[in-house]
């Protein structure tokens, strides 16, 4: 009975706190668990909670014809988590959290080279501004922790994976997007 947007909001508020819930357990194993195993189990729950519906799709609904992406996607969705939680364990929860959030301005960028899309001068200088805000965030000017750059290339990687959730969701539902995602994050992992 919630308004479309109200649900929405609502839903990104869950699955924000959802993240940052994942990131404090990241944090804490991570430095007894490896980044693969973390990855693991990552997609394992996602898979397991995501049981009823895939079943509820039925088989016939799961089947794709565009393999080949969905293999694509998946592989720099797993090299991205990866990284992830590699800058999660050996950054601070704080930096690691913010470089992860420039997702968003490569995605940007990538729709824009990708996908064609029109992106307003508005647009184009906040996501300017959140890009000198993450060059800042590195301190070029001094030390520089190696892994911000894998969190970098992470965010970078990400933001490939969720331009080509674009690109497949003209012929694939969302549930079988995801279905493939975490079955095959399941078999890349084990």
């Amino acid at each position: 009975s919630l308004p479309p947007n109200l649900r929405g909001i609502l839903w990104l508020l869950l699955g924000t706190f959802a993240f940052a819930v994942n990131d404090l357990f990241v944090k804490s194993l991570g430095r007894e668990i490896s980044p693969f195993q973390l990855a693991f189990f990552r997609y394992g729950i996602g898979f397991l909670i995501m049981v009823p519906f895939f079943i509820r799709m039925g088989a016939s609904n799961l089947k794709t014809s565009r393999p080949g992406i969905h293999f694509v996607r998946l592989i720099l969705a797993c090299i991205a988590q990866v990284g992830v939680y590699t800058s999660v364990v050996y950054l601070p929860l704080a930096d690691a959290t913010a470089l992860a959030f420039s997702r968003v301005l490569f995605t940007a960028v990538i729709a824009v080279i990708v996908l064609r899309e029109i992106v307003s001068g508005r647009r184009w200088t906040a996501t300017v501004a959140g890009f000198v805000g993450v060059v800042i965030m590195v301190r070029p000017g001094g030390q520089i922790d190696p892994i911000v750059f894998v969190a970098i290339g992470a965010a970078c990687t990400f933001a490939v994976a969720n331009v080509m959730i674009r690109m497949m969701s003209e012929t694939e539902p969302p549930n079988r997007i995801l279905f493939y995602y975490q079955a095959g994050g399941i078999i890349v992992f084990l």
